[in-house]
């Protein structure tokens, strides 16, 4: 239809134009007819179905556009002279704006023909009521067809300006008709300032319970936060209120009119929408603070009311609901005419909707998998082991006590505490035990015998894998069944104490509290309860760990935001780890962070695992800063990347105990020296690797996705030494025309340090760089390293 409209007009304008070149009487009434009735033809069928929305409804912007296109092609017919320059402007304009962007055959056929109509017009020297129509016609259809490629707002200020110039051109036209015109557009304008009026009166009407509505808001997130329920939920129980009365403004009939206006419409109904939808999520968010009293979901006797958890599953899912209409209504109310403040708080509501929706989601999940953890559905048995990290494993580090943790209808008990010797000596003969694990896992270390040694079991850097192993062998170790492991470090035993308070234990001078936990337990049984006392010192590691547990099991727990908080630092760098044998529970733990798996890759990825060939305490004093350096060409993909691990050795030859520094190694190596097998884990292929200059061979494999070159170094007293690898291969980032680069973590005594040189060929100053500064053409950073550090270079729009 379109195609023969398009052939219809330019076949129409080209035997007009002919006509217009005669003289003849006849020919030139003939020409008049025919421009009327394209014209009409052009108004009616071609300004309803053009672009622009000036209020948000289809069928009122239809009959706006309509109208549009009357007004022009009136306003052409008056004017003797005006509408020519219109017309060669608009075609300027439309042709420009379509040449430097993507244009539809609409954009430039309409802008062709409005020049051309103007262009003939003048070269006739003709007059006529019906050729000026024409061209107006044609005039308002190709404003209305302006490119997108425009800048937004300005398709709007050409088509004002266009409509000012030919209506000046009519309304100073000599003639009776010129009352009329005057007339109605007197009346259209004073129709608009009416409902500019009673949009105004409205608005200032609502503006007081607006503000009023978030205000409380505010005061009651800041409540929920601090876990004042009371205060939580009265403030948001209030925010719903003051916003549905500003609602009530809104939909007042001092707005009627208004609504239905271009520029004054989209503000109205957005505000209007916005003020609703926001009551209907404070509203909701009220009725799941109300359900749960954050101070009670934890009893003095130990159990967390697991029907109260379950109970919040349908308010929170009606939450999410709520914020995702109140998204869906911001989508829709977007228009470039809305007022600037009101689009800044339009976008900081959908900023905040945004983080809402993720912690509705992830609380509604929590809500539905937390009860099947803690006992709901039949009782549950988990496997807890304390490793040292001073004696580093890829995922924790030995593990020197265990326990197991019963669940029952949400009451927790420690049912059982000792030394993993016990676990050696009970159950199956070592030889015989078999493991269930991950075909890489296999692979990579059965020449450790983990099937035999539990001093083995989490080698690899990716929890999962390990627990998987550790939940296999337990039954065979003297143990049950169990349902998941969990793995707490004295650095996660050193938060459990920021919420139990501090512990004293008999046997030792002072207590144990959250500062000095780590220390004690990692060093200062080691230095001063040496060969001598090696039995007080286990006793005492167990009695620490066992009241630990004990009395975080048992105890009065504060609100689960500050309970989160608390242990969010060693669950972010994988003190505390946890693992389920349910996929769905364990994609639970995965999505909060707490599961200690390794990511699938996104990108680029680097990490180092050492893990301790001693058989000592030395990793106290191991010191860690990995240097990655990469040249990137976003257009293929190829990296060139080069990776240092600096490994700096601080334990002393001699005068410290030899559960720390000693060395049961084959061969033998003199006391204070650090033995490591370490593995670098890359997506890329290894170019060549050297040792303080020297070159060296390491063993090649696959783990968990990525390559992983391996290999033996010892670090003397005192000493240090680089591992240097040259890396090559091409990357795929998940985030178009960007480089992403993560590091890998491992749960060591002292924290990693990284710094990150990126440089990526040809890329403009303007491009962004997430966690890196811009310095001399590259992107760097220098910083303690996390388990979450990723850093993201990504290309401007519109680079190739």
């Amino acid at each position: 239809m379109l195609a023969a409209l398009f052939a219809l007009l330019v076949g129409g304008a080209g035997f007009l134009f002919v006509l217009g070149l005669l003289k003849s009487e006849a020919l030139l009434r003939v020409r008049e007819t025919m421009a009327v009735g394209m014209a009409a033809i052009l108004v009616g069928l071609g300004t309803p179905f053009a672009g622009g929305s000036p209020t948000g409804l289809r069928v009122l912007d239809g009959g706006y556009r309509l109208a549009l296109g009357v007004l022009c092609a009136y306003a052409a017919s008056r004017a003797l002279r005006g509408h020519v320059l219109v017309g060669l402007f608009v075609a300027a304009v439309a042709i420009a704006g379509s040449w430097s962007g993507v244009a539809s055959a609409s954009n430039l056929v309409f802008a062709a023909l409005a020049g051309g109509a103007a262009v003939a017009g003048r070269w006739s020297k003709s007059n006529s009521t019906g050729f000026r129509a024409l061209t107006g016609a044609l005039i308002a259809n190709a404003i209305l067809r302006l490119p997108t490629s425009m800048p937004e707002r300005l398709p709007t200020f050409i088509a004002i300006a266009v409509i000012s110039v030919l209506s000046i051109a009519a309304a100073t036209a000599r003639g009776r008709a010129r009352g009329r015109f005057v007339a109605v557009v007197g009346a259209a304008a004073g129709v608009y300032s009416i409902g500019l009026a009673g949009g105004a009166v409205g608005a200032v009407s609502a503006r007081g319970d607006a503000e009023a509505g978030i205000r409380f808001a505010r005061e009651a997130l800041d409540a929920v936060r601090s876990g004042d329920v009371v205060a939580a939920t009265t403030g948001l129980t209030r925010a719903a209120d003051a916003l549905r009365e500003a609602n009530r403004a809104l939909e007042g009939p001092t707005t009627l009119l208004g609504r239905y206006l271009p520029v004054v419409g989209p503000n109205l109904v957005a505000v209007r929408e916005l003020t609703a939808t926001g009551a209907d999520v404070a509203r909701r968010s009220a009725v799941v603070v109300a359900a749960v009293d954050l101070f009670h979901l934890r009893t003095s006797d130990g159990r967390i009311d697991v029907a109260q958890i379950a109970r919040l599953q349908s308010p929170l899912r009606d939450t999410r609901r709520a914020i995702d209409r109140a998204l869906r209504v911001i989508r829709a109310s977007d228009s470039p005419w809305l007022a600037p403040p009101l689009h800044r708080q339009a976008d900081r509501l959908r900023s905040e909707l945004v983080r809402a929706r993720r912690s509705a989601a992830d609380a509604a999940d929590a809500a539905g998998v937390l009860p099947d953890l803690l006992g709901a559905k039949g009782p549950r048995r988990y496997l807890v082991v304390v490793p040292t990290p001073a004696e580093a494993r890829g995922s924790g580090g030995l593990i020197g006590n265990f326990g197991e943790i019963s669940a029952i209808d949400g009451r927790l008990r420690l049912e059982r505490f000792g030394r993993t010797s016990e676990l050696l000596e009970s159950g199956v003969p070592q030889a015989q035990r078999t493991i269930d694990a991950p075909s890489d896992y296999l692979r990579r270390y059965s020449r450790f015998k983990v099937n035999e040694l539990w001093q083995n079991v989490n080698l690899s850097p990716d929890f999962p894998s390990s627990a998987q192993v550790m939940a296999s062998l337990y039954p065979q170790s003297g143990g049950t069944t169990v349902d998941g492991v969990i793995s707490a470090d004295p650095f996660a035993l050193a938060a459990f104490l920021r919420i139990t308070g501090p512990l004293v234990v008999e046997g030792w001078p002072e207590a144990f509290t959250p500062e000095n936990t780590p220390r004690i337990l990692l060093y200062d049984f080691y230095a001063q309860l040496t060969e001598s006392r090696n039995k007080e010192r286990i006793d005492l590691q167990r009695q620490v760990a066992q009241l630990a547990w004990t009395r975080l099991l048992s105890g009065s727990m504060p609100s689960p935001r500050i309970f989160a908080t608390t242990l969010a630092e060693p669950i972010q760098e994988r003190h505390l780890q946890m693992w389920s044998k349910r996929p769905i529970e364990q994609a639970f733990l995965e999505s909060n962070g707490v599961s200690g798996s390794v990511p699938p890759l996104r990108g680029d990825w680097f990490s180092a695992i050492t893990n301790n060939a001693g058989a000592n305490k030395i990793e106290w004093y191991l010191h860690r800063n990995i240097r990655y350096s990469a040249d990137v060409d976003l257009r293929t993909g190829q990296v060139e990347a080069t990776a240092i691990v600096d490994m700096r050795n601080e334990a002393p030859p001699s005068g410290v105990a030899t559960y720390l520094i000693g060395n049961k190694a084959t061969p033998p190596a003199p006391p204070g020296t650090s033995i490591q097998y370490v593995s670098l884990y890359s997506p890329f292929g290894l170019v060549s690797a050297t040792i303080d200059e020297h070159p060296i061979e390491l063993e090649r494999d696959t783990e968990l996705g990525r390559n992983v070159y391996s290999g033996w170094i010892r670090i003397p007293p005192g000493g240090r030494s680089r591992l240097l690898v040259r890396l090559r291969g091409t990357v795929t980032s998940p985030i178009p025309k960007s480089y992403a680069l993560q590091f890998g973590c491992q749960p060591l005594v002292n924290r990693d340090t990284v710094s990150v040189r990126i440089h990526v060929t040809g890329l403009p100053a303007t491009a962004t760089a997430a966690g890196l500064e811009a310095v001399d053409g590259e992107y760097r950073a220098d910083e303690p390293l996390s388990c979450r550090s990723r850093y993201v270079v990504t290309a401007p729009p519109g680079w190739r």
